[in-house]
């Protein structure tokens, strides 16, 4: 069974991909010409694309560039790694590393890891029907529904309390709880570290805060002041690199970017999405109860 810290909770994650208000609003437009002639249609065309050129070079600013870096493209596997820090006020540290593989398009297969610093890990997957969870203790995969897993994690949450018995309550409390497995205020996978900072630069609370060097690279701040959130990008490429919160009461929380990859869709990297392939040896398993017990998350 693998225990984690009862402080851990879920940051939630705030909205889907995007890739930039500009490029969004423009997407957004449907322009119909009324043109009498063929030469009126062509020079219509021509404005409109030398206009979207204009657009595309000259108008996007810095967040606006920050956001479309973290697009992604309809067939491949989008690949994130942060490592992540935890300084309390009192002085006191919490690290530790986060690992996810998502398909970018359909079926959206998904596989996460969170390793903390004192050697304990919870690493799951969802295939869009059945949460696979593996238990390195006891080298066993768990294979259950997310109702299934949703009332067995709050059944540990609340001994004698009764389960939620309607589909959509058990649903919620399997999100919930899974976003419950990395520490306080950081994203619960790296991947929904993506979405929260896709949605904080699509804010319109965000601003370009001038150059820093971080470890020999030419970075830029990109701040919001009223989120207390400061977001690093690589100067040239626009890349994530820090990701730093500061809460009133003194705790900071910091996510350095180690890896962010698309991944070509092939069937070695499609393993990456696959808690069974990950794992040959082990033995499956549809016990829910057992299955939240191992993530550690029903207290």
């Amino acid at each position: 069974m693998t225990s984690l810290s009862p402080s851990l909770e879920r940051f939630q994650p705030q909205l889907e991909s995007a890739i930039g208000r500009a490029t969004r609003a423009r997407r957004r437009r449907r322009i119909t010409y009324r043109v009498g002639t063929l030469a009126a249609t062509v020079v219509a065309i021509v404005v409109v694309l030398g206009v979207a050129g204009v657009v595309t070079d000259r108008d996007l600013t810095v967040v606006d560039r920050a956001a479309a870096a973290l697009s992604t493209s309809g067939d491949a596997i989008l690949h994130i790694r942060i490592r992540g820090e935890r300084r309390e006020a009192d002085g006191s540290v919490t690290t530790w590393t986060s690992e996810s593989w998502r398909e970018t398009g359909e079926p959206f297969l998904q596989r996460h890891e969170i390793a903390q610093s004192d050697g304990r890990r919870v690493e799951w997957a969802f295939d869009g029907q059945l949460h696979h969870i593996y238990d390195p203790g006891s080298n066993t995969l768990y294979e259950v529904s997310k109702v299934q897993l949703g009332r067995a994690l709050a059944s540990l949450a609340a001994p004698g309390k009764p389960a939620p018995s309607e589909v959509v309550d058990a649903e919620k409390e399997a999100e919930a709880r899974l976003g419950s497995a990395a520490p306080t205020n950081a994203a619960a996978s790296a991947d929904e570290l993506r979405d929260s900072v896709l949605g904080l630069l699509d804010s319109g609370d965000v601003r370009a805060d001038g150059h820093v060097v971080v470890d020999g690279r030419d970075a830029i701040r990109i701040v919001s002041v009223a989120k207390r959130v400061t977001y690093l990008v690589d100067a040239s490429t626009y890349h994530p690199i820090d990701w730093r919160t500061e809460e009133v009461g003194g705790s900071t929380t910091t996510l350095r970017f180690l890896a962010y990859e698309e991944l070509p869709s092939t069937d070695a990297t499609r393993s990456l999405v696959d808690l069974t392939a990950q794992h040959p040896t082990a033995t499956v398993s549809n016990d829910a109860r057992a299955a939240a017990a191992a993530l550690g998350l029903g207290g």
